[in-house]
């Protein structure tokens, strides 16, 4: 785990030093603490991230950024249901605050993203197609989730095009799925099973996963 100065401005903030004649006490700020519980989150102790990100929110209600970072870390535990739909919960509220003008990437994007994800884990297909759409309308190809870059603009494609093929729209699925294989190969062969038949469906399913299993390496 990386050691940041906010981290140990984090720890210096639980602790009261005194000298002679002098008594002074330094305070964590939400920004502190939400830099802390990304450093949770990368090394992959969710668990505490979640407590730390709620801490900054409680701080202060309208940091984007931990709201954020709630968002994720509730989709990480996904022990229960429940938390499923914390992680929906504080995305949504995250994406009507103000972006932060000292953080450089986009929170709104990362923000659409995990609720692309968490609606189409949470069976919510058109929610997640919605709020994919937003975000694959204002990305380029090299977009990647600052805190975990494996994940990327291939697994919101693969994400939107499964949400589409779930709910029926076997046509757009079938356009991301030939997306992702030509950006993944652009010398790969034209991907067209016939959709109006049940084995090219099925042939169609199948690929998803294939491509979904590439892009998550």
């Amino acid at each position: 785990m990386k050691i940041t100065k906010n981290i140990i401005l984090l720890i210096l903030g639980l602790i009261i030093i005194s000298f002679p004649g002098c008594r002074k006490q330094w305070d964590a700020t939400q920004a502190d603490m939400t830099e802390y519980a990304w450093d949770m989150f990368e090394s992959g102790d969710y668990a505490t991230s979640n407590e730390w990100f709620l801490n900054a929110t409680e701080l202060d209600p309208s940091y984007k950024d931990a709201f954020n970072g709630l968002g994720w870390s509730y989709g990480k535990l996904r022990e229960m249901e429940t938390e499923l739909d914390s992680s929906i919960k504080y995305f949504e509220r995250g994406l009507l605050m103000a972006e932060d003008v000292n953080i450089l990437v986009s929170l709104e994007h990362e923000i659409l993203a995990g609720l692309c994800f968490a609606y189409n884990a949470n069976g919510e297909d058109s929610l997640a197609i919605i709020r994919g759409n937003l975000l694959l309308d204002a990305i380029s190809e090299e977009w990647e989730f600052s805190h975990n870059p494996s994940l990327n603009y291939h697994d919101i494609l693969i994400t939107v095009a499964s949400s589409n093929y779930f709910i029926g729209d076997f046509s757009t699925s079938l356009l991301h799925v030939q997306t992702v294989r030509q950006l993944l190969d652009p010398n790969a062969l034209l991907f067209s099973p016939d959709i109006e038949t049940v084995i090219g469906r099925q042939i169609l399913a199948e690929e998803l996963e294939t491509l979904r299993g590439i892009v998550s390496q």
